[in-house]
């Protein structure tokens, strides 16, 4: 059921899904990982696409959100149902690893690349 809200004048569009175009799609276990390796993919894809296009300009990084936006896109989530704020919390948690795993000092993925690079001079870096 759709969250009931109003505008600034006092009115809202009334939209509303026929139930003729919703579908629920079940698997077995085994299938349903697929799905969800698949889903996770393309959540990924997604995710680094977004990001490419901020780097180049063609999305503003004023786009971004803080924690209140987040708040908001979750409630807004939940008021659609389970499915679409699990698949929110998703997408969220891949776009937090993404971004945690970018080769930056103090995120994992800079650690990563110091370790790399230990592991390739067999021995720690000076710490200067």
């Amino acid at each position: 059921m759709l969250k009931q809200t109003q505008g600034y004048l006092g009115m809202s569009p009334a939209f509303e899904l026929p139930k003729n175009l919703l579908r629920a799609n079940q698997y077995p276990p085994l299938p349903a990982l697929l799905h969800a390796w698949n889903d996770m993919m393309l959540f990924t894809k997604m995710n680094i696409i977004v990001f490419e296009k901020m780097l180049s300009g063609k999305i503003s990084v004023s786009s971004l959100g803080g924690p209140i936006t987040i708040f908001e896109s979750a409630g807004s989530a939940l008021n659609n149902g389970i499915k679409p704020f699990m698949s929110f919390l998703a997408f969220l948690s891949i776009s937090i690893g993404i971004i945690n795993i970018i080769p930056i000092p103090g995120l994992d993925g800079g650690h990563l690349v110091f370790q790399i690079i230990e592991a390739i001079n067999r021995r720690p870096l000076a710490q200067s």
